[in-house]
């Protein structure tokens, strides 16, 4: 009995021709594709890592293991000689004692201070002597009411301002001057010497725009004396009638 598959084996070779010849179906050669297909898509993906990060990488890894020496050898003990020497330098930079270079430092700033005091007293007192010399020469207003802002910005030594200003008060031509002088002498009205000039001053003034400034003047001082003064212009019938109006404001306030 001849076998199965001697009886396939003799029908291939005896039809050989014929078989190379044929092709297969399409629906089936379709169907051997798409399985194919299908077999691919599911091949698991493998992970793509680009160069840059692999660098990245390397990088943090060299500069870990550089801190990681670096702590290491900063771990290790100095040996005793380097620490003996360094010691020993430190010993031998002496510092200077704290309170010598206090006492020093305020000596020098005392010395500086008196210094400048005495060269600023020296120049204001050039100053207003040369105001003072030249101030009767001088024969513009203009130049007279820059001499007296110069006057008033000097300190008042011995009272030697206030009567500059108190002159000029009294005695220049011009209105506007006499002004300056009113109001450079407004700065020292905390002394009494002062009031007490500014008093005597009101009796010999002539200009009503004068005698209204030095009125508001001595009552915003609250003068002592000034009080009779006012009732003395109020009462004169020579007062000019604005100077008697504001004499009479001044009574009020000196009462009230």
């Amino acid at each position: 009995m001849v076998s199965m598959d001697n009886k396939l084996e003799k029908y291939i070779q005896n039809n050989l021709d014929e078989l190379d010849r044929k092709k297969p179906d399409p629906i089936v050669l379709t169907r051997i594709l798409q399985q194919m297909q299908a077999k691919e898509k599911n091949k698991p993906g493998g992970i793509l890592v680009s160069f840059r990060t692999i660098r990245w990488a390397a990088a943090c890894i060299l500069t870990t293991a550089l801190g990681i020496a670096i702590w290491q050898f900063q771990k290790q003990p100095r040996p005793i000689a380097d620490v003996k020497k360094e010691v020993t330098t430190r010993q031998e930079v002496k510092q200077p004692d704290n309170d010598t270079v206090k006492h020093t430092g305020l000596n020098a700033v005392d010395e500086a201070l008196v210094a400048r005091k005495s060269a600023l007293m020296a120049e204001m007192k050039n100053k207003k002597l040369a105001v003072f010399a030249d101030f009767n020469k001088i024969e513009s207003a203009a130049g007279r009411l820059a001499a007296v802002s110069s006057a008033a910005a000097c300190k008042n030594q011995d009272n030697d301002v206030v009567n500059a200003l108190l002159q000029i008060l009294d005695n220049d031509p011009n209105t506007n001057v006499r002004l300056a002088a009113l109001d450079g002498l407004a700065s020292f009205y905390r002394e009494d010497y002062t009031r007490k000039k500014l008093l005597t001053s009101l009796k010999k003034q002539t200009s009503p725009v004068v005698q209204i400034a030095l009125i508001g003047l001595l009552t915003r001082m609250r003068t002592s004396g000034i009080l009779t003064e006012l009732e003395k212009m109020v009462h004169d019938e020579n007062t000019e009638k604005a100077v008697k109006d504001c004499a009479y404001s001044g009574i009020l306030q000196m009462r009230s």
